[in-house]
């Protein structure tokens, strides 16, 4: 490690939702799953912890770098309310820096899902895309 640490996951889980927060109440946003009753005939995200992972790329296996990672799961009650979800994420998260330690990089998109179809309650079908974004250190 080049002598400095990610901030922790759940610092990083807090100004993602922070970050995401001005969407509302145009698409709303949650720190976790929310109740079916406040989430019903919304676009909506949710934004996920991850654990990040550390990259080991010398020859004595100490760990040269850590990445910070969080998901946001893109959601509605409808195709069209998912895709807006996704489009808002995007928009929040483009070219955003988390820290302002200029030695944590810039939030970056690395992975997205295709659309989900949640059919486990079958009177309240719902859909969803998952992002996944990385800070490096």
């Amino acid at each position: 490690m080049t002598g400095h640490f990610m901030p922790s996951v759940l610092t990083l889980h807090q100004l993602a939702e922070a970050k995401a927060k001005p969407l509302e109440p145009r698409v709303l946003v949650f720190a976790e799953t929310p109740p079916d009753d406040t989430s019903r005939d919304k676009a909506y995200l949710i934004i996920d912890p991850d654990p990040g992972w550390d990259e080991v790329a010398r020859a004595d296996g100490t760990v040269s770098a850590r990445r910070g990672r969080f998901r946001v799961r893109c959601c509605g009650s409808g195709v069209g309310q998912a895709a807006l979800a996704l489009d808002a994420a995007r928009g929040a998260f483009l070219n955003w820096w988390p820290y302002t330690d200029p030695r944590f990089g810039m939030c970056r998109e690395t992975d997205a899902g295709p659309l989900v179809t949640d059919k486990s309650v079958a009177t309240d079908i719902r859909y969803s895309f998952t992002l996944t974004y990385e800070i490096n250190d």
